[in-house]
Protein backbone atom coordinates (compact mmCIF):
# COMPACT_ATOMS: atom_id res chain seq x y z
CA UNK A 1 0.00 0.00 0.00
CA UNK A 2 1.39 3.37 -1.04
CA UNK A 3 1.09 6.18 1.46
CA UNK A 4 0.58 9.55 -0.19
CA UNK A 5 2.99 12.16 1.12
CA UNK A 6 1.32 15.53 1.57
CA UNK A 7 3.30 18.58 0.57
CA UNK A 8 3.52 21.40 3.07
CA UNK A 9 1.30 24.37 2.28
CA UNK A 10 2.29 27.83 3.44
CA UNK A 11 -0.21 30.62 3.98
CA UNK A 12 -0.10 34.30 4.86
CA UNK A 13 -2.08 35.23 7.95
CA UNK A 14 -4.69 37.98 7.86
CA UNK A 15 -3.19 41.12 9.39
CA UNK A 16 -5.39 44.18 9.71
CA UNK A 17 -3.95 47.19 7.90
CA UNK A 18 -1.13 45.19 6.32
CA UNK A 19 -2.08 42.16 4.20
CA UNK A 20 -4.61 43.86 1.97
CA UNK A 21 -4.89 43.37 -1.77
CA UNK A 22 -1.99 45.74 -2.54
CA UNK A 23 0.35 43.89 -0.20
CA UNK A 24 -0.83 40.43 -1.32
CA UNK A 25 -0.42 41.15 -5.01
CA UNK A 26 3.05 42.61 -4.51
CA UNK A 27 4.17 39.68 -2.37
CA UNK A 28 2.88 37.10 -4.83
CA UNK A 29 4.62 38.85 -7.72
CA UNK A 30 8.03 39.18 -6.05
CA UNK A 31 8.01 36.13 -3.78
CA UNK A 32 5.95 33.32 -5.35
CA UNK A 33 5.46 30.10 -3.42
CA UNK A 34 2.84 31.00 -0.85
CA UNK A 35 -0.19 28.77 -1.35
CA UNK A 36 -2.89 30.77 0.42
CA UNK A 37 -3.47 34.37 1.42
CA UNK A 38 -6.14 35.19 4.00
CA UNK A 39 -7.69 38.64 3.82
CA UNK A 40 -7.92 40.88 6.87
CA UNK A 41 -11.34 40.23 8.36
CA UNK A 42 -14.43 41.64 6.72
CA UNK A 43 -16.44 43.30 9.48
CA UNK A 44 -19.98 42.04 8.87
CA UNK A 45 -22.96 44.06 10.07
CA UNK A 46 -26.76 44.12 10.24
CA UNK A 47 -26.93 46.11 7.00
CA UNK A 48 -25.43 43.19 5.07
CA UNK A 49 -22.91 45.44 3.41
CA UNK A 50 -19.17 46.11 3.47
CA UNK A 51 -16.98 49.17 3.57
CA UNK A 52 -15.62 50.42 0.25
CA UNK A 53 -12.10 49.26 1.12
CA UNK A 54 -13.42 45.78 1.94
CA UNK A 55 -15.26 45.45 -1.36
CA UNK A 56 -12.04 46.49 -3.10
CA UNK A 57 -10.04 43.98 -1.09
CA UNK A 58 -12.13 41.02 -2.29
CA UNK A 59 -12.69 42.17 -5.87
CA UNK A 60 -12.01 38.94 -7.82
CA UNK A 61 -10.68 40.92 -10.77
CA UNK A 62 -7.70 42.12 -8.76
CA UNK A 63 -6.34 39.07 -6.92
CA UNK A 64 -2.76 37.77 -7.32
CA UNK A 65 -2.62 38.46 -11.03
CA UNK A 66 -5.14 35.70 -11.71
CA UNK A 67 -2.45 33.10 -12.39
CA UNK A 68 -4.09 30.40 -10.29
CA UNK A 69 -0.95 29.45 -8.38
CA UNK A 70 -2.29 30.68 -5.04
CA UNK A 71 -5.67 31.16 -3.41
CA UNK A 72 -7.21 34.12 -1.62
CA UNK A 73 -9.47 33.19 1.29
CA UNK A 74 -11.65 35.93 2.78
CA UNK A 75 -11.97 35.99 6.55
CA UNK A 76 -15.09 37.32 8.26
CA UNK A 77 -15.77 38.68 11.73
CA UNK A 78 -19.27 38.16 13.11
CA UNK A 79 -21.31 36.53 15.85
CA UNK A 80 -24.45 36.23 13.73
CA UNK A 81 -25.18 33.24 11.52
CA UNK A 82 -27.32 35.18 9.03
CA UNK A 83 -24.49 37.65 8.44
CA UNK A 84 -22.02 34.82 7.92
CA UNK A 85 -24.31 33.08 5.41
CA UNK A 86 -24.89 36.33 3.54
CA UNK A 87 -21.12 36.74 3.22
CA UNK A 88 -20.67 33.11 2.16
CA UNK A 89 -23.23 33.49 -0.63
CA UNK A 90 -21.79 36.83 -1.72
CA UNK A 91 -18.29 35.36 -1.87
CA UNK A 92 -19.44 32.22 -3.68
CA UNK A 93 -21.11 34.46 -6.29
CA UNK A 94 -17.73 36.12 -6.80
CA UNK A 95 -15.90 32.87 -7.39
CA UNK A 96 -14.50 32.16 -3.95
CA UNK A 97 -14.62 28.60 -2.67
CA UNK A 98 -13.77 29.06 1.01
CA UNK A 99 -14.69 31.43 3.82
CA UNK A 100 -12.82 31.69 7.11
CA UNK A 101 -14.43 32.49 10.47
CA UNK A 102 -12.39 34.61 12.87
CA UNK A 103 -12.67 33.34 16.46
CA UNK A 104 -9.27 34.60 17.56
CA UNK A 105 -9.03 38.39 17.31
CA UNK A 106 -8.14 39.60 20.85
CA UNK A 107 -8.91 43.32 20.42
CA UNK A 108 -11.11 44.64 23.25
CA UNK A 109 -13.47 46.41 20.83
CA UNK A 110 -14.05 43.06 19.12
CA UNK A 111 -14.23 40.82 22.19
CA UNK A 112 -16.73 43.01 24.05
CA UNK A 113 -19.11 42.56 21.11
CA UNK A 114 -18.78 38.77 21.44
CA UNK A 115 -16.87 38.51 18.18
CA UNK A 116 -13.40 37.15 17.43
CA UNK A 117 -11.92 35.62 20.57
CA UNK A 118 -15.06 36.79 22.39
CA UNK A 119 -16.82 33.77 20.87
CA UNK A 120 -14.63 31.49 22.99
CA UNK A 121 -16.09 32.78 26.25
CA UNK A 122 -19.49 31.12 25.87
CA UNK A 123 -19.31 27.76 24.13
CA UNK A 124 -23.09 27.32 24.14
CA UNK A 125 -23.46 30.49 22.08
CA UNK A 126 -20.57 29.40 19.88
CA UNK A 127 -22.31 26.09 19.16
CA UNK A 128 -25.55 27.88 18.34
CA UNK A 129 -23.68 30.05 15.85
CA UNK A 130 -21.95 27.06 14.26
CA UNK A 131 -25.23 25.12 14.07
CA UNK A 132 -26.79 27.96 12.10
CA UNK A 133 -23.74 28.34 9.86
CA UNK A 134 -23.48 24.69 8.88
CA UNK A 135 -27.21 24.21 8.41
CA UNK A 136 -27.22 27.10 5.96
CA UNK A 137 -23.93 26.50 4.20
CA UNK A 138 -25.27 23.29 2.67
CA UNK A 139 -27.47 25.39 0.39
CA UNK A 140 -24.63 27.57 -0.89
CA UNK A 141 -22.75 26.39 -3.96
CA UNK A 142 -19.64 27.80 -5.55
CA UNK A 143 -19.25 28.45 -9.26
CA UNK A 144 -17.91 24.91 -9.67
CA UNK A 145 -21.02 23.50 -8.03
CA UNK A 146 -19.28 22.51 -4.81
CA UNK A 147 -20.36 23.34 -1.31
CA UNK A 148 -18.64 26.40 0.10
CA UNK A 149 -15.80 25.36 2.42
CA UNK A 150 -15.72 26.81 5.91
CA UNK A 151 -12.49 27.07 7.90
CA UNK A 152 -11.88 28.68 11.26
CA UNK A 153 -8.97 30.55 12.85
CA UNK A 154 -8.90 30.35 16.61
CA UNK A 155 -6.87 30.40 19.81
CA UNK A 156 -6.39 27.84 22.56
CA UNK A 157 -8.70 29.57 24.99
CA UNK A 158 -9.90 32.81 26.44
CA UNK A 159 -7.92 32.87 29.69
CA UNK A 160 -6.28 29.46 30.11
CA UNK A 161 -4.90 26.72 27.89
CA UNK A 162 -6.93 24.31 29.99
CA UNK A 163 -9.86 25.44 27.86
CA UNK A 164 -8.22 24.08 24.70
CA UNK A 165 -9.47 20.48 24.75
CA UNK A 166 -13.09 21.41 25.40
CA UNK A 167 -12.91 24.08 22.72
CA UNK A 168 -11.47 21.58 20.26
CA UNK A 169 -14.25 19.12 21.09
CA UNK A 170 -16.71 21.78 19.93
CA UNK A 171 -14.89 22.50 16.67
CA UNK A 172 -14.48 18.80 15.90
CA UNK A 173 -18.24 18.33 15.81
CA UNK A 174 -18.51 20.49 12.69
CA UNK A 175 -17.27 19.85 9.12
CA UNK A 176 -14.63 22.56 9.00
CA UNK A 177 -12.29 22.21 6.05
CA UNK A 178 -9.46 23.32 8.31
CA UNK A 179 -8.89 24.52 11.87
CA UNK A 180 -6.13 27.11 12.15
CA UNK A 181 -4.79 27.26 15.70
CA UNK A 182 -2.77 30.10 17.17
CA UNK A 183 -1.57 28.62 20.49
CA UNK A 184 -2.02 31.66 22.68
CA UNK A 185 -5.04 32.50 24.82
CA UNK A 186 -6.86 35.76 24.32
CA UNK A 187 -5.39 37.31 27.44
CA UNK A 188 -1.89 36.93 25.97
CA UNK A 189 -2.79 38.87 22.83
CA UNK A 190 0.46 38.48 20.80
CA UNK A 191 2.84 38.93 23.72
CA UNK A 192 5.46 36.50 24.98
CA UNK A 193 5.89 33.24 23.15
CA UNK A 194 3.36 30.96 21.50
CA UNK A 195 2.78 27.54 23.08
CA UNK A 196 3.51 24.86 20.46
CA UNK A 197 3.31 22.15 23.13
CA UNK A 198 -0.40 22.96 23.54
CA UNK A 199 -0.89 22.66 19.78
CA UNK A 200 1.03 19.35 19.78
CA UNK A 201 -1.31 17.93 22.41
CA UNK A 202 -4.34 18.93 20.34
CA UNK A 203 -2.83 17.57 17.12
CA UNK A 204 -2.31 14.23 18.81
CA UNK A 205 -5.99 13.82 19.57
CA UNK A 206 -7.75 15.73 16.80
CA UNK A 207 -9.03 14.04 13.66
CA UNK A 208 -9.50 17.30 11.74
CA UNK A 209 -7.09 19.00 9.39
CA UNK A 210 -5.07 21.44 11.47
CA UNK A 211 -2.92 24.41 10.54
CA UNK A 212 -0.25 25.76 12.90
CA UNK A 213 0.11 29.52 13.35
CA UNK A 214 2.42 31.18 15.84
CA UNK A 215 5.92 32.70 15.99
CA UNK A 216 7.21 31.12 12.77
CA UNK A 217 9.95 33.71 12.28
CA UNK A 218 12.73 31.70 10.59
CA UNK A 219 13.24 28.56 8.51
CA UNK A 220 14.94 27.01 11.54
CA UNK A 221 11.92 27.60 13.76
CA UNK A 222 9.65 26.08 11.12
CA UNK A 223 11.90 23.01 10.94
CA UNK A 224 11.64 22.62 14.72
CA UNK A 225 7.84 22.76 14.56
CA UNK A 226 7.74 20.35 11.62
CA UNK A 227 9.76 17.85 13.67
CA UNK A 228 7.51 18.48 16.68
CA UNK A 229 4.29 17.66 14.78
CA UNK A 230 5.25 16.02 11.46
CA UNK A 231 1.65 15.11 10.63
CA UNK A 232 0.82 18.79 10.12
CA UNK A 233 1.17 20.05 6.54
CA UNK A 234 -0.48 23.47 6.73
CA UNK A 235 1.42 26.42 8.17
CA UNK A 236 0.36 30.03 8.61
CA UNK A 237 2.90 32.84 8.92
CA UNK A 238 2.20 36.36 10.13
CA UNK A 239 4.78 38.76 11.57
CA UNK A 240 7.64 36.52 10.47
CA UNK A 241 6.40 36.68 6.89
CA UNK A 242 6.01 40.44 6.87
CA UNK A 243 9.54 40.81 8.21
CA UNK A 244 11.05 38.28 5.83
CA UNK A 245 8.85 37.95 2.73
CA UNK A 246 11.26 35.36 1.27
CA UNK A 247 10.79 32.95 4.18
CA UNK A 248 8.95 30.27 2.19
CA UNK A 249 11.75 30.22 -0.36
CA UNK A 250 14.29 29.62 2.41
CA UNK A 251 12.19 26.84 3.91
CA UNK A 252 12.15 25.21 0.48
CA UNK A 253 15.94 25.39 0.27
CA UNK A 254 16.29 28.63 -1.66
CA UNK A 255 18.34 31.77 -1.06
CA UNK A 256 17.86 34.30 1.70
CA UNK A 257 16.15 37.63 1.26
CA UNK A 258 18.10 40.06 -0.92
CA UNK A 259 18.12 43.85 -0.74
CA UNK A 260 17.12 44.36 -4.38
CA UNK A 261 13.99 42.24 -4.11
CA UNK A 262 12.92 43.85 -0.85
CA UNK A 263 13.25 47.23 -2.57
CA UNK A 264 11.17 45.95 -5.49
CA UNK A 265 8.57 44.66 -3.03
CA UNK A 266 8.51 48.05 -1.31
CA UNK A 267 8.10 49.90 -4.61
CA UNK A 268 5.28 47.64 -5.77
CA UNK A 269 3.38 48.23 -2.54
CA UNK A 270 3.90 52.00 -2.66
CA UNK A 271 2.94 52.22 -6.33
CA UNK A 272 -0.05 49.98 -5.71
CA UNK A 273 -1.45 52.35 -3.12
CA UNK A 274 -0.86 55.36 -5.34
CA UNK A 275 -2.51 53.67 -8.32
CA UNK A 276 -5.68 53.04 -6.31
CA UNK A 277 -5.87 56.73 -5.46
CA UNK A 278 -4.38 56.76 -1.97
CA UNK A 279 -3.02 60.19 -1.06
CA UNK A 280 0.77 60.45 -0.94
CA UNK A 281 0.89 61.02 2.82
CA UNK A 282 -1.41 58.07 3.57
CA UNK A 283 0.58 55.80 1.26
CA UNK A 284 3.74 56.76 3.14
CA UNK A 285 2.06 55.99 6.48
CA UNK A 286 1.24 52.51 5.17
CA UNK A 287 4.91 51.95 4.41
CA UNK A 288 6.04 53.39 7.74
CA UNK A 289 4.20 50.52 9.44
CA UNK A 290 6.01 47.99 7.27
CA UNK A 291 9.37 49.54 8.10
CA UNK A 292 8.83 48.54 11.76
CA UNK A 293 9.27 44.98 10.46
CA UNK A 294 11.82 45.48 7.69
CA UNK A 295 14.23 47.48 9.88
CA UNK A 296 15.66 44.21 11.25
CA UNK A 297 17.54 43.73 7.96
CA UNK A 298 19.54 46.97 8.13
CA UNK A 299 22.63 47.35 10.29
CA UNK A 300 23.52 50.69 11.86
CA UNK A 301 20.58 52.39 10.23
CA UNK A 302 18.97 54.21 13.17
CA UNK A 303 19.76 57.66 11.76
CA UNK A 304 18.34 56.69 8.39
CA UNK A 305 15.11 55.47 9.94
CA UNK A 306 14.75 58.68 11.97
CA UNK A 307 15.12 60.69 8.77
CA UNK A 308 12.64 58.41 7.02
CA UNK A 309 10.00 58.93 9.71
CA UNK A 310 10.35 62.70 9.47
CA UNK A 311 9.75 62.71 5.73
CA UNK A 312 6.90 65.01 4.68
CA UNK A 313 6.55 64.42 0.95
CA UNK A 314 6.69 61.50 -1.42
CA UNK A 315 9.73 62.60 -3.43
CA UNK A 316 11.83 62.94 -0.27
CA UNK A 317 10.51 59.63 1.00
CA UNK A 318 11.60 57.80 -2.15
CA UNK A 319 15.02 59.46 -1.98
CA UNK A 320 15.57 58.49 1.64
CA UNK A 321 14.55 54.90 0.97
CA UNK A 322 17.21 54.77 -1.76
CA UNK A 323 19.76 56.24 0.66
CA UNK A 324 18.89 53.59 3.22
CA UNK A 325 19.55 50.77 0.78
CA UNK A 326 22.69 52.38 -0.64
CA UNK A 327 24.38 53.50 2.57
CA UNK A 328 23.67 50.77 5.14
CA UNK A 329 24.58 47.11 5.43
CA UNK A 330 21.77 44.75 4.47
CA UNK A 331 21.90 41.54 6.52
CA UNK A 332 18.74 39.39 6.44
CA UNK A 333 17.33 39.28 9.96
CA UNK A 334 14.23 38.03 11.72
CA UNK A 335 11.30 39.48 13.61
CA UNK A 336 12.34 40.48 17.12
CA UNK A 337 9.38 42.55 18.25
CA UNK A 338 8.19 45.95 17.19
CA UNK A 339 10.59 48.71 18.23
Amino acid sequence: MTVEVQEDIFSFAPMEGITNVVFRNAHHAVFPGTGKYYTPFLGLNQNFNLQKKEWRDIDPENQLGGDGTAKVIPQVLTCHGDQFLWAAQMLADRGYEEINLNTGCPAPTVVTRHKGAGLLENLVELEMLLDEIFEGIEKIRTGSGREMRVSVKTRTGMRSHEEAEVLMDVFERYPFSEIIIHPRVREEYYKGQAHPEVFAALAGRCGKKLCYNGDLYTAGIWQERKAQFPEVTDWMFGRGFVTDPALVRQIQGGKKLEAAELLEFHDRILDGYLEMGTEDRNAMFRLFELWTYWRFHFQGADKHFKKLKKTKNLADYRARVRELFAETDFVPGKYEGIK
